[in-house]
């Protein structure tokens, strides 16, 4: 269920007004992770079954749905303008997708798959300065890509031994891990 809450206000009067919305996401996707864009007008979705889905919040119905994959969608993020949206599945890899317009409609396509890390990915942190992100996978591994170039810009084991939770300072010069009563930084040169 998407529940929409809206609030107009006119400049001249200062009068309010405000309006809800509530839908029902088509489809029969079971969703294991959820990204909205920044501008909140697209929801991604990715399944245990490997899908990957898209939907417009103006429609109910999803724009549409990849099936191309079958290793499970275990960790999801937009990049930095919210355009491309990076997934991480079970079998350690990293997939860049972007919407891509066609002719008159506009497609959800791979345009680069990463790594792989040699463990299923846990998270993902995206940068909020470039297109670079932060990868972890489940037996500590942590790897920094450059999205836009596909380029591998550092690998090495997270301090943390198995990490559940990883973000990029707002410099992008440290990371953070966390896990299980633990918590880490690296210095990113």
């Amino acid at each position: 269920v998407l529940h929409r809450t809206g609030v107009e206000e006119n400049l001249f009067t200062g009068e309010r007004s405000e309006t809800e919305q509530r839908s029902v996401l088509g489809g029969a996707l079971r969703a294991s992770h959820l990204v909205v864009d920044p501008a909140q007008r697209s929801l991604y979705a990715g399944t245990a079954a490997g899908q990957i889905a898209w939907w417009s919040l103006d429609d109910a119905e999803p724009v549409e749905v990849l099936d191309e994959r079958t290793s499970p969608v275990t960790a999801m993020a937009l990049l930095k303008g919210g355009r491309t949206l990076v997934v991480g599945r079970e079998d350690g890899s990293i997939e860049n997708l972007f919407r891509i317009r066609r002719a008159l409609s506009e497609n959800l396509t791979t345009v680069r798959t990463l790594g792989p890390l040699g463990a299923a990915v846990t998270g993902l942190a995206p940068s909020v300065r470039d297109r670079s992100f932060l990868a972890v996978a489940a037996d500590g591994q942590a790897a920094l890509f450059y999205a836009t170039s596909g380029r591998l810009l550092w690998t090495g084991q997270s301090p943390v031994a198995s990490p559940t939770a990883v973000s990029l300072s707002p410099k992008g010069d440290a990371a953070m891990f966390g896990g299980e009563g633990q918590l880490a930084s690296l210095v990113v040169d």
